[in-house]
């Protein structure tokens, strides 16, 4: 298996939690679906292409900054409002990510994908955004392509599917205690349409390292190793 890391930040982010409906939060990090659209985008693919690309891929994140969170309205069509009210928009909020910095890493077992995604990266078919098109995404310091080796630790600083057992060691100043966050991860496909099949829950987490009572198995990208989902 091949792959390579890189830096992705921006100015703000918001990543969607879909399982909020009063209001638009975001996670605090991009889950895999975002990381592969984005990488979608980057190749020029077309919706269909997105999706196989999907299974094809491992994906790792480990929150590199975030300087606090913004509060913003949004203001929303009502798509289904009643043609006789005079209002047919919403006022919400969003929670936004201020400054947010994230190391990725990328992997797959058909190198002359990886390869192909690479050069993406590095030269994208299209604008690049932190979630949603209002946020710009600057891409910087993208490594060298590896031979991604196993190995095993019980410190993990990379999101990672929920286990059991383990604590915390906090670093210095701003920081988010692991959250519990519902992430998809496999889907059902008709024609265009595409049906949630499976979730699973990841730990988010910032300036923080999980410290498991067991060895966690994790992947090598050259000094550097991490977690893949």
């Amino acid at each position: 298996m091949k792959g390579f890391h890189f830096i992705l930040r921006g100015d703000m982010a918001f990543f969607r939690n879909p399982f909020t409906l009063s209001f638009f939060d975001s996670l605090i990090g991009p889950q895999k679906t975002h990381i592969v659209g984005m990488i979608g985008n980057a190749m020029g693919l077309q919706y269909d292409e997105m999706n196989e690309l999907y299974a094809k891929l491992f994906i790792g994140v480990k929150i590199i900054n975030i300087s606090g969170f913004i509060n913003d309205l949004w203001k929303l069509k009502n798509l289904k409002t009643d043609k006789k009210k005079q209002s047919d928009s919403t006022i919400t909020s969003r929670k936004l990510l201020n400054r947010p910095s994230f190391k990725i890493f990328i992997a797959t077992e058909n190198e002359k994908l990886i390869r192909e995604i690479y050069d993406s990266i590095i030269s994208p078919s299209r604008v690049l955004y932190l979630g949603h098109s209002d946020f710009l995404a600057v891409v910087e310091n993208v490594s060298s392509l590896y031979e991604i080796a196993n190995t095993e630790d019980s410190k993990v600083d990379s999101f990672i599917e929920t286990k059991e057992k383990y604590n915390i060691q906090i670093g210095t100043g701003f920081f988010i205690s692991p959250q519990v966050c519902k992430c998809a991860h496999s889907f059902s496909y008709k024609g265009s349409r595409r049906t949630l099949e499976e979730q699973r829950e990841v730990l988010m987490f910032y300036n923080v390292n999980l410290n498991f009572y067991e060895p966690v198995a994790q992947f090598k990208f050259g000094d550097e190793h991490c977690v893949l989902l």
